[in-house]
């Protein structure tokens, strides 16, 4: 015969109640599955002492009345760690080509800057966009 807990385990397992399994319901199951007399005598004591010692050992959880097996943690590999100064590798991607609107920005931005030199940044945007509005398309063209 398998040790106690070794069966209280396989019981606990098979009856697989969400709240865990209660002491009758154990009883029960041990006396229907493994034909133990659990009224008195040896098997009854044992059931109890696996029970409290199982508890004690982490072996089982006991929650109110009932009792679950313990889940066994297995630790996970942490991930190496990249080295402080390592950065991503660019993609060796083309760049697709500046449109004729950016080329108008970067040719355009320090002229605003050096006319306008207290705008900020989102209003020398504005400024800008209000200049490509104004531009004819054969201007335009220029920077396409």
């Amino acid at each position: 015969m398998a040790p106690m807990k070794d069966l209280v385990i396989k019981a606990i397992t098979e009856l697989s109640e969400r709240g865990g399994s209660s002491l009758p319901a154990l009883k029960k199951w041990l006396v229907a599955n493994e034909s133990l007399d659990m009224e008195a005598g040896p098997h009854k004591t044992a059931l109890n002492k696996a029970l409290k010692i199982g508890s004690e050992k982490g072996v089982f959880v006991k929650k109110g009345g009932s009792y679950k097996v313990a889940k066994v943690e297995t630790k996970k590999k942490a991930a190496p760690k990249k080295a402080a100064g390592e950065k991503k590798p660019k993609s060796d991607k083309e760049k697709k080509p500046l449109t004729g609107y950016m080329k108008f920005v970067k040719a355009m931005r320090p002229t605003v800057l050096e006319e306008k030199p207290d705008l900020t940044f989102g209003e020398v945007g504005k400024e800008l966009g209000a200049r490509w509005k104004k531009l004819s398309d054969a201007q335009k063209t220029k920077y396409k």
